[in-house]
């Protein structure tokens, strides 16, 4: 199981998405504020971006995540395909253990 901070998947998320579909972006950074803080500060973060936090997703969450989130949308296959490919480059997972998990979310 591979646990990505949040940062490297918004930024994955960001290049992934069209312009006209920021409500995906949206609603990534909605789901990060119910994720848990680790370190020491816990929670005590008022203020600070969730994205400079130390919160984590699995691999399978982020693929859950963007499966409901693009629900309705009719580019979803080619948003998959993108998130695929920017998370291989924004993190050290290999791309074919990436695209394995992707795949289970599948269309």
């Amino acid at each position: 199981m591979y646990r990505i901070h949040i940062s490297s998947i918004h930024k994955a998320i960001q290049l992934s998405v069209p312009y006209d579909l920021t409500h995906i972006v949206h609603s990534f950074y909605t789901f990060y504020s119910t994720l848990p803080v680790e370190g020491e500060n816990g929670d005590n973060i008022w203020g600070q971006d969730y994205t400079k936090q130390q919160r984590f997703m699995t691999l399978e969450q982020v693929f859950q995540c963007l499966h409901s989130f693009t629900a309705n949308v009719p580019e979803r296959a080619a948003i998959r395909e993108r998130m695929i490919g920017h998370l291989a480059g924004h993190t050290s997972i290999p791309y074919k253990d990436i695209e394995a998990c992707a795949n289970q979310y599948s269309i």
